[in-house]
């Protein structure tokens, strides 16, 4: 408890922006979780023994080596830093694996739907909020990372109610993911940031055309038309540039 304290601390104090944002993809997770609660339909299609399939175990296991990951990134000496790198491969395989195995065992759930873009969030969010708390990646990755997967978050939601199943991930999302892990593993690696600065202009690419594509997705499940679509996209179009205009003087590079 007393080596704790002190990361509480850091948490606490870190800065407002990421605080917020933290917040938000952590209480967007658990608002669709009882969305999924009030909808039914997933959980009643769901099978005990789903849980024991190994794509889903796979995703499982990434929700799990999250936690030593942030425990050992927020360890100041590096005294375990094979490890971290170790536990961080693991946690990217298993990303690669479970979707692989999925298909290849024909064990396509709806479990395992919910599973792998839950297992990412979570994953992906803490891990890149220990980076820039602990080792000082760039702090706008992380905003707009938690930024993107908040309005992911929202079209799920939209997903379960219209649909009564959440929407799967699709290519731009799962390649911002892929980008998100080797740059972070990169990182961790110590690569000179003249290779690591064009992989962060990747991620910034990636995690901008994802969140595109997943606004395409919002407009055709919500079915709007005419002037509710303008809204729509002036809407998103408005909170990204107040987002953009706030982190403008960060630091975006290494």
């Amino acid at each position: 408890m007393q080596r704790l304290w002190p990361q509480i601390t850091v948490l606490t104090c870190v800065d407002p922006t990421t605080r917020l944002f933290s917040f938000i993809i952590f209480f967007s997770i658990f608002t669709q979780l009882i969305n999924l609660n009030k909808t039914g339909s997933i959980f009643m299609n769901i099978k005990p023994r789903e849980f024991l399939y190994i794509p889903n175990l796979l995703s499982l296991s990434r929700i799990v080596l999250i936690i030593p990951i942030f425990y050992l990134l927020s360890e100041p000496d590096g005294r375990h830093y094979w490890l971290l790198i170790i536990l961080a491969v693991i946690a990217a395989l298993t990303d690669t694996l479970d979707g692989f195995l999925s298909r290849r065992l024909n064990q396509v759930t709806e479990l395992g739907i919910l599973l792998d873009p839950l297992a990412d969030k979570i994953s992906m969010g803490l891990g890149f909020i220990a980076l820039t708390l602990y080792r000082h990646f760039p702090l706008p990755i992380l905003i707009y990372l938690l930024y993107r997967d908040f309005m992911i978050i929202l079209i799920s939601s939209i997903a379960l109610k219209r649909i009564g199943k959440p929407h799967m991930p699709n290519f731009f999302g799962k390649a911002n993911t892929t980008v998100l892990a080797v740059t972070g593993l990169l990182f961790l690696l110590n690569v000179p940031a003249t290779y690591l600065n064009p992989l962060l202009i990747l991620c910034y690419i990636t995690i901008f055309v994802s969140g595109v594509s997943y606004a395409f997705v919002g407009v055709r499940l919500l079915g709007w038309q005419g002037a509710h679509r303008v809204l729509y996209w002036i809407f998103l179009v408005l909170l990204t540039g107040i987002l953009i205009s706030l982190t403008i003087k960060l630091r975006f590079l290494l």
